[in-house]
């Protein structure tokens, strides 16, 4: 239970901190109204974990956490090491490669293609290409972003 409340909590936190106030409400918003985001996500997430729970086809609870650790992976790795590795790397190349690594990693699975291999590695590989070609049409031009990234880069 520990796990999921915290889990739940960050979700909120980071809805509310990094989507609702920056992209909903162009950093206008109250603290209020990012409690009531949060508490939105929150009861959305309960809600989606309700239906699948009750769901008789959903499978076990460690099924459904490897179903969650594969996507996870295919949709989140390749943005975090591209992120560390590479001063190209912008929001919408990190958005894109999310999107497609996530769809590639639920199609694999949903076709049944995870008999042959974990859908986390073609799910994974479709990010970091969809990252990489992004990256050469539309590369990070921020300033200060190239300058930390560069920062990092000589104090380690």
């Amino acid at each position: 239970m520990s796990t999921a409340d915290s889990q739940l909590l960050a979700s909120a936190s980071a809805f509310s901190v990094d989507v609702y106030k920056p992209i909903f409400r162009r950093n206008k918003a109250s603290e209020k109204e990012m409690l009531w985001a949060g508490r939105f996500v929150v009861l959305a997430i309960a809600i989606i974990a309700v239906l699948i729970a009750s769901n008789p086809n959903s499978g076990t609870i460690m099924g459904l956490v490897e179903n969650a650790w594969g996507i996870f992976g295919a949709a989140f790795g390749p943005v975090v090491l591209m992120a560390l590795y590479s001063k190209k790397t912008t929001w919408l190349s990190a958005l894109l490669g999310m999107i497609v690594g996530s769809v590639v990693m639920i199609t694999w699975y949903m076709l049944g293609l995870n008999k042959y291999m974990y859908e986390i590695l073609p799910g994974f590989v479709a990010n970091f290409i969809v990252i990489c070609l992004v990256n050469i049409f539309y590369s990070q031009k921020d300033t200060e972003i190239i300058e930390q990234f560069e920062q990092s880069v000589k104090g380690s």
